[in-house]
């Protein structure tokens, strides 16, 4: 497949063959062009609700179709689009070196996820005990306070604790992936 790309009036055959400053700003207008503000995968651009700077054309040519306006693609073919040019926009984006410190963020990280590991163990063993705590008031309250309502209000409680257990064990499973 052979691409050709025109950009501010001059032909390229490609990103690469173009010079360093056009290449800078053929990706700004890329990363512009691909902006998606409301999230539903269709740029805002292509939905009229957004701009580019310095765009002066606004036509688009596909295997030697062109169209002037692009809100006349159905919602489908606008999508594709949108990913296209979201996919070269992202590939033309140089990445960045890796930070001087980072075996330090590492070791932190490491640090931080065992400490937050070891802080859902013990929410979730604090809560175990909780709910144990509460059951065995239940079984041990005497007739006129389980009349009042205390065994209601206990096993509220108890659910809450429960609540916080498996909270805690979901989190925690989550965190081990």
């Amino acid at each position: 497949m052979q691409s050709r790309i025109v950009f501010n009036g001059k032909e390229y055959a490609g990103v690469e063959q173009m010079p360093d400053d056009v290449r800078q700003a053929f990706t700004a207008m890329l990363t512009q062009l691909g902006a998606d503000a409301d999230g539903n995968g269709v740029p805002d651009v292509l939905e009229g609700k957004g701009s580019v700077a310095g765009l002066a054309q606004t036509s688009i040519t596909v295997n030697g179709r062109t169209l002037d306006d692009v809100k006349a693609l159905p919602l489908p073919m606008r999508w594709l689009l949108g990913l296209a040019v979201r996919r070269v926009a992202s590939s033309q984006i140089p990445v960045a070196p890796p930070p001087a410190n980072a075996p330090l963020l590492r070791r932190l990280d490491t640090a931080t996820s065992a400490l937050g590991t070891a802080l859902y163990m013990l929410s979730a063993f604090m809560a175990a005990g909780l709910a144990a705590v509460g059951i065995w008031m239940i079984m041990n309250m005497d007739a006129s306070s389980r009349s009042q309502g205390g065994a209601f209000y206990i096993w509220i409680l108890v659910a809450i604790a429960l609540a916080w257990l498996v909270g805690s064990l979901v989190n925690l499973g989550l965190r081990r992936r």
